[in-house]
């Protein structure tokens, strides 16, 4: 099967495009089926959720987007150039079908046709190629240089061994206290969630539920505080 050309696609859809596809958006596309190929497929809604985000606005390439109204228009571009494919999906089920009605709507569903710069992909596969080879030469490696790598291992392994640790003691400390004190402390609650590595460590301890509610509420001021902008909790669940 041949790739699209998206050479005649103009440059502001196209970064709006990139921007969807990109960690800034925060989308959640799941996995799908299409003519028995994987595809990526997500709600309209999810994309003009991520269009009316503060991060949105950070790059000058990007058209202007001040309402929900606007950022429906250009999704609607997106599927008249054939970046995005609207299909039918059955809930609880991975299976996606061609939908002959190309059109755009918050309750669409959608797949990606355009995969973005496939430059990333090669670089990571070509570093991948290089550390197996230094693996297998390690051997001819002169001395100091292999002294140097058992040392930066043995740091790691520390390191990981130390958060491994702080794994089971966050653990533990969450079962006294919800056994002692009827309430739940968490150790860095935002440990695991779907934040940067720096704001996983913070803050340093929280309440169960006040503080996940407290977090649900500071995640929320990312969002545009227009009235066009404004999202209720139960929409984004329904998107995921």
């Amino acid at each position: 099967m041949s790739s699209p050309d998206f050479s005649k696609v103009p440059k502001d859809i196209m970064e709006i495009a990139k921007y969807l596809l990109s960690s800034e958006s925060k989308m959640k596309p799941r996995a799908g089926i299409l003519n028995g190929r994987r595809v990526d497929y997500f709600k309209g809604k999810a994309a003009t959720h991520a269009l009316m985000k503060k991060a949105y606005s950070k790059s000058k390439k990007r058209p202007t987007i001040d309402n929900r109204e606007k950022a429906a228009e250009y999704m609607k571009e997106l599927v008249n150039y054939g970046l995005i494919l609207r299909v039918n999906h059955t809930p609880h089920s991975k299976q996606c079908t061609f939908n002959q009605i190309q059109d755009f709507n918050d309750d669409f569903y959608f797949v990606w046709i355009y995969e973005g710069s496939q430059l990333k992909t090669l670089l990571l596969g070509f570093g991948i190629l290089l550390i197996v080879l230094a693996g297998v030469m390690f051997q001819v490696w002169p001395a100091r240089l292999r002294r140097g790598a058992y040392y930066i291992l043995s740091a790691l392994m520390w390191v990981m061994v130390a958060f491994f640790i702080m794994v089971i003691f966050r653990f533990i400390l969450y079962l006294v206290s919800l056994l002692v004190c009827k309430r739940s402390i968490w150790l860095f609650p935002n440990l695991f969630a779907d934040v940067g590595f720096i704001e996983s460590f913070e803050p340093l301890w929280g309440f169960g539920d006040e503080d996940a509610e407290a977090m649900k509420q500071s995640s929320s001021q990312e969002y545009i505080s227009s009235s066009e902008a404004e999202v209720k909790p139960e929409d984004l669940k329904k998107d995921e």
